[in-house]
């Protein structure tokens, strides 16, 4: 599939470069800067926290550190056609002991739990202009919450755990919001918080599909699908949303490299620790 989704999004990015022209296409360093610096390594804390917390649900624990050097991992298997990060994040519980169907189980959950956040989200922003179609979505989000909500609870009786969960949920929806908006910035097309939380939902539904790596060209033709909601050139959602997917692969790899040296220095011995 990385034949067909690089056709995709390759494609993508010439068409919209083409309708937008060289004259509209250009580049500002501070958004990308904070985009680079911050959101991403905020984002990739958050994840983190959320794979510590997923265990913390089965009264397992990670820690902190091997909790990100697992949320760096799955998103490298991400770009594999298939669900990677899910994998990854799966074999890591099964290394506390946490059987694979619960593992399974809470990973899907959590899932749910972020679309739900997103939908929910993405409902607020289209309430003025498109009453009918942010009801629908309010619906779907809270339909998602509801599940999302009772299959952890079903899972574990752990509260905490799931409040916790529901919180870094709803960060990283509100992180993916700043982060569009910088990349849009970034384009020299500056948009409004209403328009970036529609367009953060094209991250969770590109997410989805698993049969493309991370989505790629999925989740940028979403954001084109959504921009006429929001009063945005499509072209320009597609390019906006591939350079934070750039921007966020090449800080990915950078600290992929620095993790693999580090491993490589510490030794066969390193691993995952089970708190």
């Amino acid at each position: 599939m990385w034949a067909v989704a690089g056709a995709m999004f390759l494609g993508g990015l010439a068409v919209s470069a083409s309708a937008l022209g060289r004259s509209e296409i250009g580049l500002s360093a501070p958004p990308l800067a904070a985009l680079a610096l911050i959101c991403i390594p905020v984002m990739l804390c958050l994840n983190a926290i959320e794979t510590e917390w997923v265990a913390r649900l089965f009264r397992r624990s990670f820690g902190l550190l091997p909790a990100l050097k697992i949320t760096i991992a799955a998103s490298a298997a991400n770009m594999l056609p298939l669900p990677g990060a899910a994998a990854v994040r799966v074999l890591s519980l099964s290394s506390l002991d946490v059987p694979a169907t619960r593992g399974t189980g809470a990973t899907l959950a959590v899932a749910a739990l972020w679309l739900g956040m997103s939908l929910l989200v993405a409902a607020s922003s289209l309430a003025v202009g498109h009453r009918l179609l942010a009801i629908g979505a309010a619906l779907l989000g809270l339909a998602c919450l509801s599940i999302a909500l009772a299959g952890l609870a079903h899972l574990a009786s752990n509260r905490a755990a799931i409040a916790v969960l529901a919180g870094v949920k709803l960060a990283l929806t509100l992180v993916s919001v700043v982060r569009l908006m910088l990349c849009f910035a970034a384009l020299g097309a500056p948009i409004n918080i209403e328009a970036a939380c529609v367009f953060a939902l094209a991250g969770v539904l590109g997410s989805a599909a698993s049969v493309f790596p991370a989505g790629l060209g999925v989740r940028e033709g979403v954001a084109a699908a959504l921009a006429p909601l929001v009063g945005v050139s499509s072209a320009l959602a597609f390019l906006a949303t591939a350079l934070d997917r750039l921007v966020a692969m090449a800080v990915l790899f950078s600290l992929s490299l620095v993790s693999g040296v580090g491993a490589l220095r510490a030794g066969p011995k390193e691993g995952i620790e089970h708190g």
